[in-house]
């Protein structure tokens, strides 16, 4: 009982402060404040207030032994003198040093007093009697609790707790809780509590009702009606009975009965939903309002210049200035005017104008004049003509006769034997089931194509013969080749001088700049030729029994099974192969038979030693 006694005594004054909006850290720096400003009337008003301590705890419990007492409270004095002189010199040079925040230390318990002459403590279990710093404690565990103070006391006698001073207590556990103080209070008389403040109250009959105001913000809750509310001036949220809800925020509102009815209100839009009867829609920005009505599946849509309506799949009908329309899509009808178009559409006959153009289709017979004309028998006779290049399209089923002349061109299709396409001094096809042929009678190039495969082409400075997809020959002044798939591939490139020959798969044959490469079966060749500095190098496998290389320096090497048995001859060293052993033998430089002009690039030569591993 005594623990919750303090525990009490410590947190109903926090709530207290919390409820009264007291900012705990703003106390406390307004209190650091006036200590820095009086550091040194404080440390003079310090013994003063110790004296009087020491009088009242002499009036509360007898007076002991002045004369020691005396002298220790002046021993005292002068110790504590230069502390309150170091004190006021610090704050003097923190006041004036805006930069260094004061501390700020937030307390959720009451400290402890600071100790003092004359402070004792008596314990015999289960009696507690205690004085400590001006604080008189008696109890008599647990029935009894007694608690004194200069400006408070605390009485304990279970069930029974009772405070005095600024801020006041009375609780008679579990049935009774009242604490209050300077303007607020708290009662709980359960299952009913209520707690006023100036900032604002609570009230409530758990779990029935529960209600309050802070300052602009409120809130309600009643369960049995499954029902929540809260909000300020700018917000409100209102849940009742899991049905219906209300929304404010700000210039925005929505409320509704879920799932029957939906309403929203914004300055830009509104839509009310009373499911499944109706919706309305208004966007304030397009000054459109949108209604539509479900079992029917009728729409109505209101703007300034355009209003439509009708029943969805039956009916539609849009008007504005100067134009209408309606449209019943189950008997194909559409009827529209305006300006500029006249729009007539029945099951016998369609008519329609617009602008310069007239079109009419009835069963048998149709017509269109405009930009082009045409008169059509669909599907037996079509005639279409374009004034603007005195061109004509005529086309005839089942023959699939057609023709399209202008003064460019001349196009005639009997399809499927015979198509023709003639464009006048510049390209001119003809095709047939098997055979096809077009020329650009501007440059002189003709193709020919011989179903299903052979094409012959002649250009101007080329040819070309294909059988797709075993035979292609083609010769032009960039390149040419020879492709008899798949065995035969020859190709040569006129510019770079690069050939390829492949004779698969026995044969290969690559020529690339100075480099000359051929292999055939186990044989391989490649050959190196710089004919303006008049080098060369070449080299010769027959694998896997002999290899055999030489340079234009006069270097030579042979080899017996890659190494067996083998001799090198270099610019400055012999090698012999022994058993796959390299022995090298050093030598004066070859001399060439002939002298000659060492090249620039000579010094930068690498000659490579054909070592096979």
């Amino acid at each position: 009982m005594i623990a919750l006694a303090c525990a009490m005594l410590g947190v109903v004054p926090c709530a207290r402060a919390q409820d009264a909006g007291v900012d705990e850290e703003q106390v406390e720096d307004e209190a650091a404040l006036e200590e820095d400003e009086e550091p040194a009337a404080e440390a003079e008003e310090e013994p003063a207030a110790e004296e009087e301590e020491g009088e009242g705890f002499r009036e509360a419990y007898g007076d002991e032994d002045e004369t020691a007492e005396g002298e220790a409270a002046e021993e005292a004095g002068e110790a504590e003198e230069p502390e309150a002189e170091e004190e006021a010199e610090q704050g003097a040079e923190t006041e004036g040093d805006d930069s260094i925040p004061e501390p700020q230390t937030t307390r959720f318990v009451t400290e402890p007093p600071v100790p003092a002459e004359g402070d004792f403590q008596l314990a015999i279990p289960p009696v507690l009697v205690e004085r400590r710093g001006g604080i008189a404690t008696t109890a008599v565990f647990p029935l009894f609790y007694l608690r004194e103070s200069p400006d408070t006391s605390e009485l304990v006698i279970p069930p029974i707790y009772h405070r005095e001073g600024v801020e006041q207590g009375d609780v008679v556990f579990p049935a009774f809780w009242w604490f209050r103080g300077p303007q607020w209070h708290t009662l709980i008389i359960p299952p009913f509590w209520h707690h006023d403040s100036p900032e604002g109250h609570d009230i409530g009959v758990a779990p029935l009702f529960m209600s309050g105001r802070h300052q602009r913000s409120y809130y309600h809750v009643i369960p049995p009606l499954l029902t929540v509310g809260w909000g300020d001036e700018d917000e409100d949220y209102l849940f009742a009975g899991a049905l219906f809800y209300r929304l404010r925020m700000r210039d925005e509102e929505r409320w509704g009965v879920f799932p029957f009815l939906w309403w929203n209100d914004t300055p830009n839009e509104q839509y009310q939903f009373v499911a499944p009867f109706v919706f309305r829609h208004h966007n304030a920005r397009t000054e459109q309002t949108l209604t539509i009505v479900p079992p029917g599946l009728f729409y109505l849509s209101e703007q300034p210049r355009e209003s439509w309506w009708g029943i969805a799949g039956l009916l539609h009908h849009d008007e504005g200035p100067g134009f209408h329309s309606t449209t019943i899509p189950p008997l194909l009808f559409h009827f529209s005017e305006d300006p500029n178009a006249f729009r007539l559409t029945t099951p016998l006959f369609a008519y329609i104008r617009e602008r310069d153009s007239e079109t009419l289709v009835t069963w048998l017979y149709q017509m269109h004049r405009g930009a082009t004309e045409a008169d059509m028998v669909a599907p037996l006779f079509f005639w279409i003509r374009d004034p603007r290049d005195r061109s004509e399209t005529l086309v005839i089923p089942p023959l699939l006769f057609a023709r399209w002349t202008s003064p460019a061109y001349a196009n005639t299709i009997v399809f499927p034997f015979f198509a023709h396409f003639d464009e006048y001094g510049r390209h001119q096809t003809w095709i047939t089931p098997l055979v096809a042929n077009t020329r650009d009678l501007e440059h002189g190039d003709e193709t020919t194509w011989i179903a299903p495969t052979v094409q012959i082409s002649r250009w101007r400075d080329g040819e070309a013969f294909n059988i797709h997809p075993l035979w292609y020959y083609e010769h032009v002044p960039s390149h040419r080749h020879y492709v008899f798939a798949p065995f035969w591939f020859d190709f040569e490139q006129y510019e770079r001088g690069d050939r390829y020959t492949v004779a698969f798969p026995f044969y290969w044959r690559f020529r690339e700049g100075v480099t000359e490469t051929q292999l055939f079966l186990n044989t391989y060749f490649r050959r190196r030729e710089w004919r303006n500095e008049q080098r060369w190098e070449y080299e010769f496998h027959f694998a896997p029994l002999f290899d055999y290389g030489q340079t234009s320096a006069g270097e030579h090497w042979w080899r017996v099974l890659y190494g067996l048995v083998g001799w090198e001859h270099r610019n400055r060293h012999d090698r012999l192969w022994l058993f796959y052993i390299p022995i090298d033998f050093g030598h004066a430089p070859i001399q060439p038979a002939e002298p000659r002009p060492e090249p620039a690039s000579e010094s930068a030569l690498s000659i490579p030693t054909y070592t096979l591993q």
